[in-house]
């Protein structure tokens, strides 16, 4: 595609800037639960397995995000805004809560702005934004609700993306 067609449809102001977060690094155990409220800064978040990440509308900063396997995720409002801003490594593998998956994907929306690959292992609902990152969906978990725009995108076979654009209530 030429650059003047897919800048107007993905308006972007490329690259990214980086940002700074806070130092505060959180590990959510088996049996614990993280509620994420609006402005929330992190330099780390890693849910482990049987932990519960709970995700209020808003709009937060994370420097590393590592939903391990077993981990997790539960959208409080399904549809509402939820903008997530990484600047490192993303390891997701959760399990999403939440059983209505194109309902979330209108509202989730990640950020990288980083250069560093991404691996989406596990279930994904959201639009995805990685213009200087390879994304790869579809190691594990083969359905994704949502939309992506990266640096190169690889989809494995057998994977099933339904396109659901970024729509918020």
């Amino acid at each position: 595609y030429s650059d003047s067609l897919w800048k107007s449809n993905w308006p972007l102001l490329l690259p990214i800037d980086s940002f700074q977060t806070a130092p505060k690094a959180v590990v959510v155990k088996a049996r614990d639960t993280l509620f994420l409220d609006s402005t929330d800064t992190f330099k780390l978040i890693r849910v482990e397995s049987m932990g519960v990440l709970v995700i209020n509308p808003g709009e937060y900063w994370v420097e590393e995000l590592q939903i391990h396997s077993g981990g997790q995720l539960f959208f409080s409002q399904p549809g509402q805004p939820v903008i997530l801003h990484v600047n490192g490594n993303v390891h997701w593998h959760p399990t999403i809560i939440n059983v209505d998956y194109p309902m979330v994907a209108k509202g989730v929306k990640m950020i990288h702005h980083g250069s560093i690959n991404m691996f989406i292992e596990g279930p994904f609902a959201g639009t995805i934004i990685a213009p200087e990152s390879n994304l790869t969906l579809g190691q594990s978990v083969k359905s994704f609700y949502g939309s992506v725009f990266a640096k190169n995108i690889t989809l494995h076979q057998h994977s099933k993306f339904y396109h659901i654009p970024y729509n918020p209530k």
